[in-house]
């Protein structure tokens, strides 16, 4: 699929990303890297030339992205190559699923605009997962809108998303769906969390690519899932 040919073998992602920008400021931190989240991306990238994408909640009910300095922004576009922003969602408890139009653009746009902000302006991504693989159909129309070439990412599970008829879903299984008018539907394959050593192996072999991956934030220090990553890559970049 040429709209995700970017990412070679593996498109990787970390959902629920906020606590990481804050981290940023509140610590005064001297580099990006002094975050595991942005450091294992870096670490990734050094060994394996992988982008990781981090799909952003605008507040974490404490703080939100506007709370985030714009003084990392050189470091973050000298990184865009590989270290990239997408929205994921309000915050932790927003479901799309029963939101208005005017509800989807306006979150949508306050992460983009921080993000913007905070990284210099060169790292925004269209290939989003949403918090819960939840978007009403006028709630995905109005993503659409905004973007020009729109990705939503489907789930690694059977729940219903976005607008999605079951009939639709099913024909994501084989990889991906193109609405007439609407955005591009790409199934995730799987969750670091959810899967062990064995399982990636059998994933890994013959798929298409890029095998679409994904972690939380919380996860992201967390040894077992470092450790499934780097198996991964090392299963497909030999």
């Amino acid at each position: 699929m040429r709209i995700m040919s970017e990412f070679g073998k593996i498109h990787f992602s970390v959902d629920d990303v906020i606590n990481s920008l804050l981290w940023l400021s509140n610590n005064n931190a001297k580099s990006i890297f002094d975050s595991y989240t942005f450091s294992f991306a870096k670490e990734l990238y050094d060994k394996y030339g992988l982008i990781t994408t981090c799909n952003c909640l605008y507040s974490n009910g404490t703080g939100s992205l506007a709370d985030v300095t714009d003084k990392y922004a050189s470091q973050f576009y000298n990184c865009s190559s590989f270290i990239r922003f997408s929205f994921h969602g309000l915050d932790f408890v927003k479901n799309y699923s029963n939101a208005t139009s005017e509800e989807a653009k306006e979150d949508y746009l306050a992460v983009k605009k921080n993000i913007d902000r905070i990284t210099g302006g060169n790292s925004w991504s269209e290939i989003m997962r949403v918090h819960y693989f939840q978007g009403n159909h006028r709630c995905v129309l109005e993503w659409n809108a905004l973007c020009d070439n729109l990705v939503l990412l489907t789930s690694d599970d059977f729940r219903k998303n976005y607008d999605l008829t079951n009939e639709q879903l099913k024909k994501v299984e084989d990889y991906y769906l193109k609405l007439d008018e609407g955005p591009y539907y790409v199934k995730t394959d799987f969750r670091l969390e959810a899967v062990n050593k064995r399982e990636i192996k059998k994933k890994a072999n013959g798929v298409q690519e890029p095998l679409v991956v994904f972690t939380h934030e919380k996860y992201i220090n967390d040894i077992s899932i470092k450790n499934k990553m780097t198996y991964l890559c090392e299963q497909l970049y030999k």
